[in-house]
């Protein structure tokens, strides 16, 4: 069967996080909002199905030397 993914900016704003849903062209914008907001939030990019993105490159760069 297919799993379902909950609605994760529901499930986060009802712990009373900051949530958005956004695509590549909205992502910029979300994260200078997140954190210009000085809080805890959620920023949610659906990738399709067997795309393989990884957040790593971008949370985890190579080290410097």
């Amino acid at each position: 069967s297919e799993l379902k993914n909950p609605d994760f900016c529901a499930l986060a704003r009802s712990f009373g996080v900051d949530a958005v849903r956004v695509t590549d062209d909205g992502l910029e914008a979300a994260v200078r909002v997140a954190i210009a907001a000085g809080r805890p939030a959620l920023i949610e990019v659906p990738v399709a199905r067997g795309s393989e993105a990884s957040p790593w490159p971008l949370t985890m760069p190579p080290p410097h030397g």
